[in-house]
């Protein structure tokens, strides 16, 4: 789903208008990007938590040319899905 689609499916289902919703998602996701820059854990009950974690420098080789490369070390985000999401699209009962 694109940021249009989302947009419009919270207009229908809050009656805010396009402009209101297109703001706040922007704001939503500059937010959290914000927070997870300062190394924050984000937890939205009955939904997901997001939280950064390291990566340690590795060794990877390149299929094409077979030359092997050193990655740094990185943080990337580490998503954590609510069992209420994954209960609900594995069919099963969401209380």
């Amino acid at each position: 789903m694109r940021k249009a689609k989302l947009v419009s499916l919270v207009m229908k289902d809050t009656g805010l208008t396009k402009e209101q919703c297109d703001l706040f998602l922007d704001a939503f996701i500059y937010e959290v990007t914000q927070a997870l820059a300062r190394g924050e854990k984000i937890s939205l009950s009955n939904f997901m938590s997001l939280e950064i974690a390291e990566r340690g420098e590795r060794y990877a080789r390149n299929p094409a040319t077979g030359e092997i490369a050193l990655n740094p070390a990185l943080r990337t985000v580490r998503c954590r899905i609510s069992q209420r999401i994954k209960d609900a699209i594995n069919g099963r009962e969401v209380e």
